[in-house]
């Protein structure tokens, strides 16, 4: 097998001999685990240490929120850092040596900016090609319009970030989802094939991945992914040691022997190498961390949901209230039929509310039982 475009980790671009042109290779996770991250650092690995054309797909990411984080991965920045200002002067050297290598200004044309890339790479067997790092937003895009993008941007290696948000050729509005999404699996390796590219696609796994390693059967519509991938490798992230680390596990790299690879996962700064993964015990702990922090974070959410609901309620309740009092303002202009009437009904209440009380079996405690008392002794005051 011919050497293909390295990894950022020796240990798999050793296993796989890279990533191969007409490959399509899937990086799947659960929300949150940093797959995005992660495909990324393999995107700006090739394009800053070597050489290649490099065009993300972004369907769902603005265009400029996945530039900021090419730059961090570029110039090997905290990722919260950069994003809120508070780089030190270490980091903001960095950033300004980046600039000089890799931007290019709006006035450069193609024969300055081809010189000041083969300058910056020339440590590498410069290609004809220049290497470059181009981001499109591919919203609602089908196959054939990447297709068309390809042609242009010319890339060695193309990421579709979230690719199942993007479209079949021909695809309907109403079409199923297993069935777009084994139609657009299918097309992205086509487009592989056609083209000529490497390709890495990220997924997310199904919301009803049990608590394991688990396999390709953990992944959204495997089907058509397992069917479709040349290879599929799962992020899982967690801390050891109070270090963000990350397992890069193989579900189903053809041909490849080869388990997966410990790394740092400091977003868009440190992603080195850790190393292959020999314990499956180290591999379980993260995924506990993982299931922990995906219990927290859906249990934070019902209760905010609760609370917005609580508070719809509380405005509902307040509505209930204001009319009453407007019915209360407006109450002497009406008839002494209406207000009798209103007395009779107000009286026919307080009276069911006793007989509840009443009925109330006792649950336990001699305060429960005193607060039923108090409720009796109110309605039989009315």
């Amino acid at each position: 097998m011919p050497h293909g475009i390295d990894w950022p980790w020796p240990s798999l671009t050793r296993a796989t001999r890279g990533l191969q042109p007409k490959e399509c290779i899937a990086i799947v996770g659960r929300p949150k685990s940093r797959k995005t991250f992660t495909a990324l650092r393999i995107a700006t690995h090739a394009y800053k240490h070597l050489g290649k054309r490099v065009l993300v797909f972004s369907p769902e990411m603005p265009v400029r929120q996945m530039f900021l984080r090419s730059i961090a991965h570029l110039c090997d920045l905290p990722y919260a850092e950069f994003k809120d200002g508070t780089m030190d002067s270490k980091a903001e050297l960095r950033l300004i040596d980046a600039v000089q290598k890799y931007a290019r200004h709006k006035k450069m044309d193609d024969v300055t900016y081809h010189m000041q890339m083969q300058e910056t790479y020339e440590a590498l067997e410069f290609a004809a090609k220049t290497p470059s790092l181009d981001i499109v937003q591919s919203t609602g895009r089908d196959t054939g319009w990447m297709a068309q993008q390809i042609e242009v941007y010319n890339p060695d290696l193309v990421l579709v970030d979230s690719y199942y948000r993007h479209r079949g050729i021909g695809q309907k509005k109403n079409d199923s989802d297993w069935r777009a999404i084994t139609a657009i699996s299918r097309e992205m390796k086509d487009l592989a094939m056609q083209t000529g590219v490497a390709m890495v696609l990220t997924s997310q796994l199904n919301r009803e991945a049990q608590k394991s390693v688990g396999d390709i059967n953990t992944i959204a519509f495997s089907d058509a992914i397992a069917a479709d991938m040349d290879g599929i490798y799962r992020v899982i992230t967690g801390k050891m040691e109070g270090v963000d680390v990350s397992a890069l596990i193989n579900y189903a790299q053809r041909d490849v022997n080869f388990d997966g690879v410990m790394i740092n996962n400091a977003p868009c700064y440190d992603y080195s190498e850790i190393g292959k993964i020999t314990d499956r015990k180290v591999v379980e702990k993260l995924l506990k961390q993982e299931d922990a922090a995906a219990s927290k974070e859906e249990h934070d959410r019902l209760r905010a949901e609760v609370r917005r609901q609580q508070g719809n309620g509380g405005i509902a309740a307040a509505g209930r209230e204001a009319a009453a009092s407007y019915g209360g303002a407006t109450r002497t202009q009406q008839s002494p039929l209406v207000g009798a009437s209103r007395d009779a009904s107000a009286r026919k209440v307080a009276s069911k509310k006793k007989n509840e009380a009443k009925a109330q079996p006792f649950v336990g405690g001699a305060d429960y039982h005193a607060e039923m008392l108090e409720k009796i002794n109110a309605a039989d005051k009315v």
